[in-house]
């Protein structure tokens, strides 16, 4: 992929997904046994994970790849499963997650992993180049992938990383951990960790009840100052996305 500039695209990780809702079929996902318990209705299958480069200027996808896939309706290994991607000292560096035990209210996750993986830049495409982060160091094999969290703190729902050293800090890890809003704050000077939880709280604007929830905790800082940590999320039952400011961390 050729482009003029870069640093006007914005990199996504997607996962695609069939959903069966109303459906015998068991999902062979990781989550399969804990989202039965909160949303017995719903089955789905994380089928292939590509990496996308969106050009906002024009609204136009410019590149996109598919490291990993399964073509026999089998499920992606948690450990493929990315979220936001970062870039970092030549690599590309992803963030695995899985929920294995929920709990009400407010659908929290109260037991899970994160897992890390980085890759060069230069060989995106190829599946063999990624390596997880193991016991011992950076492995191909992605079921060496250990917690690289610390291991007291509830599980994720979602995750989101990104990094806030323009505005005095460093690489920040948000786990959300319920859809109430809930959430751990991590800390770190590399995209590898380790990581240091630094603030746990809620967002108190999150729509609970009815059916109600927030999803998708994401990091905003460009436009956060120090001091001012910017998030948006999206409340279910507004039906909308809105900003929030974190405040400050330790």
């Amino acid at each position: 992929m050729n482009v003029p500039d870069a640093s006007q695209l914005v990199f996504m990780t997607v996962l695609d997904t069939c959903v069966y809702l109303n459906s015998p079929i068991v999902s062979p996902c990781a989550d399969a046994e804990t989202w039965a318990d909160y949303a017995p209705e719903v089955r789905w299958v994380f089928e292939r994970l590509r990496i996308v480069a969106y050009r906002p200027a024009d609204n136009s996808i410019v590149a996109s790849m598919t490291p990993f896939a399964r073509e026999d309706g089998s499920c992606l290994p948690w450990q493929q499963t990315f979220a936001q991607p970062v870039f970092a000292n030549g690599n590309l560096y992803l963030h695995a997650s899985d929920c294995t035990n929920y709990a009400q209210p407010f659908g929290a996750c109260v037991d899970g992993k994160v897992g890390t993986a980085r890759v060069s830049t230069a060989s995106l495409h190829d599946p063999t180049a990624y390596r997880w982060k193991s016991a011992s160091g950076w492995s191909p094999t992605y079921q060496d992938a250990v917690h690289v969290l610390p291991t007291a703190q509830l599980g994720p729902i979602m995750l989101d990383v990104h990094d806030f050293s323009a505005v005095g800090e460093g690489y920040l890890m948000m786990e959300q951990t319920s859809f109430g809003g809930h959430y751990n704050l991590f800390e770190a000077t590399s995209p590898e960790g380790p990581w240091t939880l630094k603030k746990t709280d809620r967002v108190t604007q999150c729509l609970t009840g009815n059916d109600s929830g927030c999803y998708n905790l994401y990091a905003h800082p460009e436009l956060s100052t120090p001091g001012h940590l910017w998030y948006s999320y999206h409340n279910r039952m507004e039906g909308q996305v809105k900003l929030t400011d974190l405040g400050s961390i330790p």
